[in-house]
Order: C-alpha cells, then sequence, then structure tokens
C-alpha cells in the first residue's frame, strides 16, 4: 500500500519525467557527440534535470509505499508523453498507439487494485478490520 504522501510524490515523478522525454525530444535537433554541444544544448541540460528531479521524487515516493505498486503506476508516463507528444509536436496517434497506453492503463488499475486487495488481507490477519 502506499501512503498519500507517497502518491503525492509519485505524481510529481510522474509529472518531471514526462516532461524530460518532451525536452529529450526538443535537444534531439542539437545534439552532437562532443563536450561543447553537450554543455551548450539547454534542452539536453533541462531534460537531465527534469528526469533528476523525477527520479528524486520516486526515491522519496518509495519510503512510503511499495515499489510493486509505485513502479507500475509510473508507466502512465507513457500516456502523459503520448499527450504531450500529440499536443506539441503534432505527432499522429494511430489507433494501436492509443491501445497499447489504454492497455497500460488499464494493467496499472490491476495492479493498483491487487495491492488493496493484498493490503485488506494483511490488516484481516492482524485484525486491524
Amino acid at each position: 500500500m502506499a501512503t498519500k504522501q507517497s502518491l503525492l510524490y509519485i505524481s510529481l515523478a510522474i509529472v518531471f519525467s514526462s516532461l524530460a522525454q518532451v525536452f529529450y525530444k526538443f535537444s534531439a535537433d542539437k545534439l552532437s557527440f562532443d563536450a561543447a554541444a553537450l554543455l551548450t544544448n539547454i534542452p539536453l541540460i533541462t531534460g537531465l534535470a527534469l528526469y533528476g528531479a523525477g527520479a528524486f521524487f520516486f526515491i522519496k515516493a518509495l519510503q512510503g509505499g511499495e515499489v510493486s505498486l509505485l513502479y507500475p503506476i509510473m508507466a502512465s508516463s507513457y500516456l502523459w508523453v503520448t499527450i504531450l507528444s500529440y499536443i506539441i509536436f503534432s505527432e499522429s496517434i494511430g489507433f494501436f498507439r492509443w491501445l497499447g497506453v489504454s492497455l497500460i492503463i488499464l494493467g496499472i488499475f490491476f495492479v493498483s487494485l491487487g495491492s488493496r486487495q493484498a493490503s485488506r488481507q494483511e490488516h484481516k490477519q492482524h485484525g486491524e478490520l
């Protein structure tokens, strides 16, 4: 089970990680593998910083929740990156891509449902319900 605070942290991790992907895409046009170009690629640096912030908040979320629940929730970033790609980059999102993202979200739902059920059984075993 996850605490409310860990759910807040995982939400922040998803936001920062999803935004990082957008900045990685912006940086791709300017990507060059020499030190000066890498150090002056502001979208790349921004993406790395956002990804680092996402990792920080994910680790904070783990302090109050189970990795087997929280990591699948991170997969919802696929939905947000898909939506952002459509809005910002005008990417075409076909039926099968939406189907795939929908299946990921459905999987997250089932993982969450399983976590709640396991938590109830644990409380029941300890006489807390």
